[in-house]
């Protein structure tokens, strides 16, 4: 019996291919410089850099903010949880990064506009990273 092995990377042509290249960009981006997003998310969210970073603030829009930077660090790079975890509250535990990414799954108990926020800005960041 054989297998056929499947190719991680869409035939020319095929629509997605415009989708998979661009996708490889923002890991790229990201990656290379998280900072910039970072910045990026406290920007559109209207907090400091330092409350996004280093508050154990609960204030809803902190949290959201915090919880989109983790979102997006998960999905579009290849850093560990403990690394996303270094980068974000000083340190903060696996578990903490675990436990956002729990919430975020459940579109229950994200916050009023949460899903919105995280889908503009990927939205915007990839147009930024675009311009550039």
């Amino acid at each position: 019996m054989t297998t056929t092995q499947v190719n991680p990377i869409p035939k020319f042509g095929n629509i997605y291919v415009a989708a998979y290249i661009m996708s490889i960009d923002i890991k790229k981006a990201i990656s290379e410089n998280p900072t910039d997003l970072l910045k990026f998310i406290a920007l559109k969210k209207r907090i400091s850099y330092d409350d996004l970073m280093f508050s154990g603030s609960r204030k809803t829009e902190i949290v959201t903010a915090r919880r989109t930077a983790i979102r997006i660090l998960h999905q579009f790079t290849d850093f560990t949880i403990h690394k996303i975890g270094c980068m974000l509250l000083e340190g903060a535990d696996h578990t903490t990064v675990l436990h956002h990414l729990k919430v975020a799954r459940s579109v229950k108990k994200m916050a009023k506009g949460e899903q919105e926020f995280y889908s503009s800005v990927i939205t915007e960041y990839i147009e930024k990273i675009r311009k550039q």
